[in-house]
């Protein structure tokens, strides 16, 4: 009696699974852009078209579904390690449709907005999927990066991910609520003289770890500023972020210092406070302006509060981040304030 009791108690709970199971597959996933995409199936094969996208399968676990990378992700085989050997579908804004036809994906994954919409329509009358995410709004990044966990079938990974870096930022939040300091601060982008506005994930990065952004007075992303009016605000704080992808594991251990000392000595900066007080902070932005935004807040909460900085300890942060998700345990050159990176 009780053997066709658990049979059909079995039986019972396959049923209740089954809608569960047949409602999987289709996925809807909606990118930034607020545009729905269906995935008919779990993608088996992904071509990853930027950085961002690279390390979002390294945080999702999900490197074993890559066939196809950027050439830009071939170019740096020290911090892709095996995600470089993989074929190359040409520039991540322009990539070779032919190069990732022949690959044959059922899924690419791309910036928002670069390369051009008409990528969709080619590749979607081949029947290859693409998904617009780009990881670099401290706003989006986890409603992007549960969408793509749930498109790839890696969603606790996601979850891991997120409830790490959800703690990391309300510790910091926690830490900067003690002070009311809010210095002012110029950050730049790595053109000089553009200035990260208040529409800029830097902005509201920098709002996160307590510091008052000059640009934000500028609604664009990003802008042109002139010299002299650096100069008039008297920033207390400088904050310049770089494209430095080549900071891993730090091959050039002198590039972060000389920007630094760039940006203290620029001609007629002289008399602004944060010059005259030698606070002057240089940033790896194309690490740490996307996934790895735990990891810049906690270098600028450390940076504009230093009675804070051993209580936010930005290299641990940053340690977690690169050996934890993205498999990284050498030492990288990620931000320079004067002190050791």
């Amino acid at each position: 009696m009780s053997r066709f009791l658990a049979l059909g108690t079995l039986l019972a709970l396959l049923l209740l699974a089954a809608p569960a199971l047949a409602e999987s597959w289709p996925r809807s996933v909606t990118g930034p852009l607020g545009r729905p995409v269906t995935l008919p199936r779990p993608p088996q094969r992904v071509i990853a078209l930027g950085g961002s996208a690279g390390d979002a399968l390294r945080v999702l676990c999900a490197t074993d579904l890559l066939v196809g990378v950027s050439q830009r992700i071939r170019n740096d085989p020290a911090y892709w390690g095996a995600l470089a050997a993989q074929p190359s579908v040409g520039r991540w804004n322009l990539p070779d449709l032919e190069a990732i036809a022949n690959l044959h994906p059922d899924l690419v994954i791309t910036y928002g907005g670069n390369p051009s919409p008409g990528l969709d329509e080619r590749l979607g009358e081949l029947g290859i999927v693409v998904l617009r995410l780009g990881f670099t709004r401290l706003s989006t990044l986890e409603a992007e990066l549960t969408g793509l966990g749930r498109a790839l079938g890696r969603e606790q990974a996601a979850a891991q991910f997120l409830a790490w870096h959800r703690a990391e930022l309300e510790r910091i939040r926690s830490l900067v609520a003690t002070t009311t300091k809010r210095p002012r601060a110029y950050l730049e982008t790595p053109a000089d003289f553009k200035a990260w506005g208040a529409s800029s994930n830097w902005h509201l990065m920098a709002q996160t770890a307590g510091l008052a952004n000059i640009g934000q007075e500028v609604a664009a992303s990003r802008a042109d500023v002139a010299p002299e009016w650096v100069v008039a605000a008297d920033p207390a704080l400088l904050v310049k972020t770089l494209h430095a992808r080549g900071s891993y594991p730090c091959p050039d251990p002198e590039c972060l210092p000389r920007a630094r000392a760039a940006l203290l000595a620029r001609p007629g900066f002289g008399h602004v406070a944060a010059v005259r007080q030698g606070r002057a902070l240089v940033l790896a932005g194309e690490f740490l302006g996307n996934l790895g935004a735990a990891v810049a807040v906690a270098h600028l909460a450390a940076f504009a509060h230093p009675e804070l900085a051993e209580q936010v300890d930005a290299p641990a942060v940053q340690r977690e981040f690169l050996a934890r998700f993205l498999g990284l345990r050498e030492p990288a050159c990620l931000a320079y304030s004067g002190d050791q990176p």
